[in-house]
């Protein structure tokens, strides 16, 4: 697995009037007109240093992919590029908004690279101050629901954002069950059927996306069922401005199942190979010498010969 840079890219230079940074509000012309060359040529140099064993990816902006379309993504430059907010508002969603991502994935994919669909805390329509858990299940599921329309490989990955009390979203780690779900391949596109309602079917369960401010009752269709509540899905409502999914019964018992807790790490297994044998001996030398407190195994806050101890006692266990 490779590791991943990123930079925003900025295709052109503009001031605005309303917060002029520039006496005039105007660029010098001749910086204008070789900014985008500049930037290519910065790309290309900031690849060449960086070797094929670690990504480059650009910020751009997909309301205007020209510049990524006829520069960056050509060979030497951009391994990828990162598209933010995508998917528009929850206010926005519509044909237009699949319409949109997926020309954004054949340019990519005309390239042979990779993007990443990254929803910002400003489009979800949430700020911590006043959301709760039920506003953030709704918001999530909108946008993992729209991203799955659009899905068509793993070249193609989804970043979530939400709100949070420390700071910047970019600080947000929570963990929806639903990115874990087993849905299998994709059918070849979304589907509309009516009222402003898409579906995505796959190989174990099918996905609904409402960007309308209506719920929508399902009417057709039968051994799938809800994750929500578990019933099956003639009948069930998916909600407005938000997404539902409908799996197997397999699926759904995957989904409900808790995670095994990790196995427990002996004492002195320094390897983490399951067993306390000599190569461990030879770790927690090296680390006793420099009181190293990952092999303070007792938690006293030293390294001592109480640890070498315990070490001993596990010794061929």
């Amino acid at each position: 697995m490779s590791d991943l840079m990123f930079y925003n890219i900025l295709d052109r230079l503009e001031v605005s009037s309303a917060n002029p940074k520039i006496a005039g509000n105007e660029v010098p012309t001749d910086i204008a007109d070789a900014w985008p060359g500049d930037m290519l040529r910065f790309t290309q140099e900031l690849k060449a240093a960086m070797g094929p064993e670690l990504y480059l990816f650009g910020n751009v902006d997909d309301s205007e992919p020209q510049f990524m379309q006829n520069d960056l993504l050509e060979p030497g430059r951009l391994d990828g590029v990162i598209f933010e907010d995508p998917f528009n508002s929850r206010n926005e969603g519509n044909a237009a908004t699949l319409n949109k991502v997926n020309s954004l994935m054949d340019i990519v994919d005309r390239f042979g690279k990779k993007s990443i669909m990254i929803v910002t805390g400003s489009a979800n329509g949430t700020n911590f101050s006043t959301t709760s858990p039920d506003q953030e299940k709704l918001a999530h599921r909108y946008f993992l629901a729209a991203y799955l329309q659009t899905y068509r490989s793993p070249n193609h990955s989804f970043l979530y954002y939400h709100p949070t009390s420390i700071g910047p979203q970019f600080r947000s780690e929570a963990f929806f069950k639903e990115w874990d779900l087993n849905l299998g391949a994709p059918t070849p596109a979304s589907e509309n059927v009516g009222d402003g309602v898409y579906l995505r079917k796959f190989e174990r369960g099918y996905v609904y996306w409402n960007p309308t401010g209506s719920d929508y009752t399902i009417r057709v269709g039968s051994d799938l069922y809800n994750i929500e509540n578990g019933q099956d899905i003639n009948g069930q409502v998916v909600p407005a401005k938000s997404g539902a999914f409908f799996v197997t019964s397999s699926v759904l018992q995957e989904y409900n199942t808790p995670p095994s807790p990790p196995p427990v790490q002996k004492v002195g297994d320094l390897n983490g190979d399951g067993n306390v044998t000599l190569a461990d001996f030879n770790i927690f030398a090296r680390l006793y010498k420099n009181k190293d407190l990952t092999v303070d195994f007792n938690g006293n806050g030293m390294v001592d010969l109480a640890d070498l101890n315990m070490l001993i006692r596990n010794f061929g266990k």
